[in-house]
């Protein structure tokens, strides 16, 4: 629904809840202080506070053994945060970082198409990293 005063209360509530918690897989989900950043920044690129999002990056650090899927995910939300942000340095940084992370996903995901469509929009030569992503991607 698009409203700001009732994700920060959702998302306050569950930091709180994953401080008390800590870094948890019981039952086969993934929780703790990591996943509600993550959520987060997905939250914000969501409500397009693409500023917002850059700057609840800096606090996420994934643990080991996370699950690769959603670090990869991360990735790519955070790579068109970046976009909007017109970091596109930092965008395809991130994107290499997904492709890292988790390959398969990364090369079919809807985000990373328009991602690398609109770095290349910016872009004026084509001899680069980005038109290597673009080729790997299929564009």
């Amino acid at each position: 629904m698009k409203d700001p005063d009732q994700v920060e209360a959702r998302v306050t509530e569950a930091r709180e809840l994953a401080e008390r918690t800590g870094e948890t897989s019981a039952y086969g989900v993934g929780w703790g202080p990591t996943n509600v950043g993550v959520h987060a920044i997905a939250i914000a690129c969501d409500l397009e506070e693409y500023d917002h999002a850059v700057q609840l990056a800096d606090d996420v650090r994934f643990p080991k053994r996370w699950d690769r899927s959603r670090a990869g995910h991360h990735w790519l939300d955070l790579s068109r945060a970046n976009v909007w942000t017109g970091d596109s340095a930092q965008a395809l940084d991130c994107l290499q970082k997904a492709r890292r992370t988790a390959p398969q996903q990364t090369r079919y995901h809807p985000t990373t198409r328009e991602t690398v469509i609109a770095l290349r929009s910016r872009e004026r030569s084509r001899g680069s990293e980005l038109a290597e992503f673009a080729g790997w991607i299929g564009l």
